[in-house]
This record gives C-alpha cells, structure tokens and sequence, in this order.
C-alpha cells in the first residue's frame, strides 16, 4: 500500500511539473525554478546540463521530504508496533536521503564547482564547414532548400581549415536554391564567416578549377553579384539566368596540378556559328577576372595546356584549297609544327605564306614564280599593277587569301579572328573556332561576307 501511495503521489507531481507546461501545439517548455538557468529556443547544451543536473537534485530532496511526511503520518496513525516500526524505518531513511543529496552536492561544489556548475568550453572545429551561432557548430549540409527549417541561431556559414581551401557559398532570396534577381555568391578564406539570416535557401562547395561566369562583372578577382557554378566543357548554349546575361568571367587555376582553364565567349547560340565574340579569356597563374561586354549565349570552355603544351598534337596544316590532304588535290601548305605551338600561338593571317613545292598546277606556277606579288593587293604601284592586270601574279600568296581547309593534329582550338561592323557601322571582334579538322572552309561563316581573317589563335588543350 504504501509504494502505490508513493507512485501516486510521484505521477501527481510529475504531472504538475510537465503537464501544465506543455503549449495547445505540444511544444514542450521548461518553468523557472529558482537557481538554475532558463530554458529557451536558443538555449545551449551547457544550459541543459546545468537545468536537468538541479532539477535531479529537487526532485530526489523533494521525494525525500514526501516520502518523510508520509512516515510522520503513518507514525501518528500507527496502531501497533509493526506500523510505528515502519513509519520510523520510512522517517529515517528519508533523513538520510536528504542528507545524502545535500551532502552530494556540498562535496562536488566544494571539490571543484565545475561539477555542479559546468562550464561548456568550446573546443576548436576541426577542418569543415559548420553552422554556427558563434559559440556552437554543426556540419553544414551542402544545400539547404528551407532556411527557416534550420535549428535556430545557426546563422552563419563558417570555413574552418588550416590551409588556403576556399568555399563558394550561393545565398538565395527564395526557398529551392530558386534563382532571383539580387541573389549573390561569395567567395569564404579560412577562418572567415557568411551570414545566412534573410537567406531563403543556400548551398555551397569548395572552390575548384573552372570557369565562372559572372551576372554582375568583377570585383578585384571575384564575380560581384550572382556567379555561377564552375564550367568545364562548352556550351553551346549557356543556361539561364546567364544566357545573354554575363558581364565578367572568373577563372580559377591550379598551377600545382597544372590545372588551367579558358574560354571564349560567342554572341551567337551554337559553337559552329560565327558571330561577335571574345578574344580568349585566360590567366596564367591562380586565375583572375575580366569583365566582357557582349551578350553572350555559347562558350568555349577549353582545359589549357599551358606547362607541356608539345603533348597536345603535332600541329596544324592550313591549305589552300578545300579537302587540301586529299592526295589528288593540288594545294598549298602552310605547317605549324607542335613545338611551335608555346603557351598560346597567335599569327597574323598573312604571315601564313604556302609553300607550293612540287605542286603542278597553274596557281603553283603563279605563286613559285611571283611570290611576293599578290592578285589581291590593295594598292599596288604603276608596275605591278600592269603585272596584276595581266595576271602575273600569285593569287594565293597566304592564308589570308586562299583559306581553303585546315587540319588539326592534335587537340587545339583554333580561332579565326576578323574585324566586322553591324548595322550602325560599330566594328566588333568576329570569330569562328573549330577543334577538329576542316575540310571545307567555305561551308562556314567564318567571317562576314567582304572581310578577310585578320589573324588565327592555336591554343592547346589536354
């Protein structure tokens, strides 16, 4: 009888402690009790221990003061000796239950008040990125589509390493990494922190070689604004928002691994188009940023082999006429061996002259016997231009005149540059680029109709 009292009685009292605390959603909340720290939403770990540690102690006081009220009154009651013996035996041992509590907590605060009083000592994060409030950390998950479902006060976005690993950290304004205008990405140094508060959703990496296109130009080495994620294979159409929307290129670089990339940016959708476009965008180091001012909708994206740039191929051969290699055709050559291909090879289009040895044909005969005379010059002297009137001259003296075919040995990109003008009589930059043979020049837009290919740029890739 007396044990189902004492459950009871300890039901009834857990009851009134929790019960009457619990909100209509069933949320839990912790009362105030005297001495011990308040509990609340962004209460940390210590706090629990130090609340839970001392409510332990009031409750075992508290069962102990019960259980002795009830001995005193089974001992007024008492009508034979049995139960007087009991209600004593119930009084004494809850003396000493008392006692042993107090006891309890005299001893460990007297040998050291951490024992009683814990104090939570942040130990140093180990190499991660972490959630933090500023004195607490979990692991942050790579993409978080809900801000709002994160535990509370965990506002920031912490890089913890001991090295130079950078993270790449996109905030959006709305749930489901879903992209709107405003939206921006940084670039986050060990040690350094981002705020997450406002955010809607976010996701980070680390850093890695590529490019990056940027919606808001550059900012030192860094996009400013909304930056994409790394790039490392061509577009032939950029995907939104970028699509016609980039105003710089970030590129990042690893030199230890010989980790390089590039690109060339083109007005037009689809990469076997001419059109406006860039030079190529490339740096020779860690990486840097260049603003572009086109509307770009294709990119090039090549891996440069810049540290061993005579193990990408052989080389070029530049014809003169279409399908120049085929052996029953009689055309002029011009080689570009693959050591002379360096870091990145430029030439102007003119300086291609062919060579026309042992080539039997009537423009062979032309260009060995008049090779400094072109059918094409543009203001020729009184002489040679009686020479040009009677066709004594060479009308494939280089590339420039004749670009018939081109065969690459190798993995290049070759770029074929010309000046053009739009309707308004603005000139722009006009490209073609091609990473495979091609063996009929005339069957692409390589420049505009009436202009001529400045120059051509060979950069090797791997």
């Amino acid at each position: 009888m007396n044990k189902k009292v004492f459950l009871i009685l300890f039901v009834c009292l857990f009851l009134a402690f929790f019960v009457s605390n619990y909100a209509l959603a069933l949320e839990v909340t912790y009362p105030p009790i005297l001495g011990l720290p308040a509990i609340g939403p962004n209460s940390g770990l210590i706090s629990y221990v130090i609340y839970w540690f001392g409510f332990l102690i009031y409750s075992a006081s508290g069962l102990a003061i019960i259980s002795f009220a009830i001995g005193a009154v089974q001992l007024m009651m008492a009508i034979n000796p049995e139960v007087v013996s009991n209600a004593k035996s119930r009084m004494i041992g809850s003396v000493v239950g008392l006692t042993l509590c107090v006891s309890a907590y005299v001893i460990l605060e007297t040998i050291n008040p951490s024992l009683v009083s814990p104090v939570f000592t942040n130990l140093p994060a180990e190499s991660g990125v972490f959630l933090t409030t500023g004195s607490e950390y979990q692991g942050a998950s790579q993409d978080v589509s809900d801000v709002s479902l994160m535990p509370p006060g965990y506002d920031r976005i912490l890089n913890r390493c001991n090295d130079d690993t950078y993270i790449l950290v996109w905030l959006f304004a709305k749930k489901n990494l879903e992209y709107s205008p405003g939206d921006r990405s940084y670039r986050v140094k060990c040690g350094q922190e981002v705020n997450i508060s406002g955010a809607g959703s976010f996701k980070w990496i680390f850093e890695t070689p590529g490019v990056y296109f940027c919606m808001g130009g550059c900012s030192g080495d860094m996009c400013s604004g909304y930056m994409s994620m790394p790039q490392v294979s061509s577009k032939e159409e950029i995907e939104s928002p970028f699509k016609g929307n980039i105003k710089g290129v970030r590129i990042v670089n690893d030199p230890n691994f010989s980790d390089y990339y590039g690109t060339i940016l083109h007005k037009e959708i689809g990469l076997k188009n001419g059109g406006e476009c860039t030079q190529p965008i490339y740096f020779e180091n860690n990486g840097g940023c260049k603003n572009v001012n086109i509307p770009a909708y294709a990119a090039d994206v090549f891996h440069w082999n810049k540290d061993y740039p005579t193990t990408s191929g052989d080389g070029l051969t530049l014809y003169s006429e279409t399908y120049g290699w085929n052996a029953d055709v009689q055309s002029g050559t011009y080689e570009i061996y693959g050591d002379d291909v360096k870091k990145f090879y430029q030439e102007n289009a003119n300086g291609f002259v062919f060579d026309w040895t042992n080539i039997e044909s009537t423009t062979a005969t032309l260009c060995n016997e008049y090779p400094d005379l072109s059918c094409w010059e543009e203001n020729p002297s009184n002489e040679d231009a009686s020479y040009i009137m009677m066709g004594a001259c060479c009308p494939c003296i280089s590339f420039q005149d004749c670009p018939g075919s081109i065969r690459v040995r190798g993995n290049y990109v070759v770029g074929l540059y010309s000046d053009a003008k739009d309707e308004n009589g603005k000139k722009f930059l006009y490209c073609q680029t091609f990473t495979k043979d091609v063996e009929n020049l005339n069957a692409y837009n390589y420049a505009q109709p009436e202009e001529y290919i400045k120059y051509i740029n060979i950069i090797p890739t791997d």
